[in-house]
């Protein structure tokens, strides 16, 4: 898992004082290692700045919403870090529970008092999809079913990177992937592809001076990413079936779809999860 961590981490990962891993960093003149909750509790204390003045108000408590399959020592960090940065927290709250209940929140007095009205919750963010079955009645939830694995849109922007970063090593001799910077351009320039790739049958890339002042600029289909994509799709198309299963809710009483995260705008996410549904239109 940190070997795969490697590959999008900005810092380098070393053995931390307690023993898991960490991140080596620059900081003040001198290297120093700072642990993942260090790390977390950094991105907390800027959370809670740009929260209070967007609000113009002082955070006085929190919900922190976590995956589902995080552990007792993942959720203990969690606290710690929100602890580290002055963040009084109420609860933790799996992720998918959040979502149902920002989803059911303004529409309590659409439900009936008795029979349930059933959603499913298709969620694909930067590296995790999840699928959640949730039935709702007048002022309660209940989750019914959730599944989850590790792929989201950043795996979708690997694949174009090493794509691309092979055709560029193939024509100047040097490899974008094994420096930083170069990396960061790169993954700069894939995600715009990517985006125009959802609308479009054929996409572009261009960067200006990639590696050893080497421009680059090349092009991909819609096809070609769908071919790179099909071990994703396998991954999505498990989870959607273990939720199901675990269920045990017939299709026709799925009443609704919701897709949710940034991935799931790229069509063939999309697809899958109408899909999985019998056809039903996503909201």
């Amino acid at each position: 898992y940190v070997k795969a961590e490697e590959f999008w981490s900005t810092a380098k990962i070393v053995q931390a004082e307690d023993g898991h891993p960490g991140y080596e960093v620059r900081y003040k003149g001198e290297t120093q290692v700072f642990t993942a909750v260090q790390a977390a509790a950094m991105f907390f204390v800027k959370l809670k700045e740009v929260t209070e003045k967007w609000t113009q108000a002082k955070v006085a408590d929190s919900v922190i919403g976590v995956p589902a399959y995080f552990s007792d020592v993942h959720r203990q960090a969690v606290l710690d870090a929100a602890r580290v940065a002055g963040i009084s927290v109420l609860r933790l709250m799996n992720e998918h529970t959040a979502t149902a209940l920002a989803y059911g929140i303004y529409r309590s007095n659409d439900f009936d008092a008795e029979k349930p009205c059933t959603v499913a919750f298709c969620s694909m963010g930067q590296s995790i999809f999840s699928v959640s079955i949730v039935q709702f009645v007048k002022g309660r939830l209940t989750v019914v079913a959730e599944k989850s694995d590790k792929v989201g849109g950043r795996d979708m922007d690997e694949c174009l990177m090493r794509e691309f970063a092979a055709q560029f090593k193939k024509k100047v001799g040097a490899d974008p992937l094994s420096n930083k910077k170069a990396s960061f351009k790169l993954e700069d320039a894939v995600t715009k592809t990517k985006k125009i790739l959802s609308a479009n049958a054929e996409a572009g890339i261009s960067c200006e001076c990639l590696m050893e002042d080497e421009d680059f600029a090349s092009n991909i289909t819609r096809d070609v990413f769908l071919d790179m994509c099909k071990p994703m799709m396998d991954k999505v198309k498990k989870v959607l079936e273990a939720c199901k299963e675990a269920s045990s809710v017939p299709l026709e009483q799925i009443d609704f779809v919701e897709v949710v995260g940034g991935a799931c705008r790229v069509p063939w996410v999309k697809e899958m999860c109408s899909a999985a549904f019998g056809g039903k239109d996503l909201s």
